[in-house]
């Protein structure tokens, strides 16, 4: 079933809901476009300074590294790329196609109740993929000291949990508002 094929009737063109809830989609929109490119810079200014990654190991992994190289700098880059920015962008794209829906006139629908759940998968898979993150990250920024300051950590820390909760909660409202929507499709079909 795609979200195409679920007939819901959302809301007219010109409903006056429309009127008052279209400054907040457009703002949400803005908002992701202006965080991703934050978290894009942010990721490149960190991997291009020697000085943030050695303070990053010296609080995170408790080891003096000094130095790293100009190839350890890009699989640190590439890895945040791929992991970090890439599970926001799915988080965040998922969260667009809401707010486009909802500019659309689809506000009270199954199919934005699946988008929305959609978003709550993509922050429970979070969970998992950023400790194996920190892990090949602390790998790649460990790689060249002495064998004995090496380190793969691998674990939870209490934003792993956050993305739990959010995500679970985020699954949870979408599961209601989806059972929301069918029932008013059976009301609809009745009357």
């Amino acid at each position: 079933m795609t979200l195409a094929s679920i007939a819901t009737p959302g809301l007219a063109p010109g409903d006056p809901l429309l009127r008052k809830i279209g400054w907040l989609c457009q703002a949400v929109r803005a908002m992701i476009v202006i965080l991703l490119v934050w978290l894009f810079v942010k990721t490149a200014i960190f991997w291009m300074s020697d000085d943030k990654i050695a303070d990053m190991a010296r609080f995170t992994l408790h080891a003096d590294i000094g130095g790293v190289s100009v190839t350890q700098k890009w699989l640190g880059f590439a890895l945040t790329l791929a992991t970090v920015w890439a599970i926001n962008l799915a988080i965040y794209s998922a969260i667009w196609r809401l707010f486009s829906g909802f500019l659309r006139g689809e506000v009270f629908t199954v199919a934005a109740a699946l988008r929305l759940r959609w978003a709550g998968v993509f922050s429970l898979a979070a969970v998992l993929v950023f400790p194996l993150y920190r892990m090949l990250e602390a790998m790649i920024v460990t790689a060249h000291p002495p064998s004995d300051q090496h380190a793969a950590p691998l674990g939870f820390i209490s934003g792993d949990f956050s993305n739990l909760l959010v995500g679970a909660i985020i699954i949870a409202l979408a599961q209601v508002f989806k059972a929301a929507a069918e029932i008013a499709i059976e009301n609809a079909q009745i009357v």
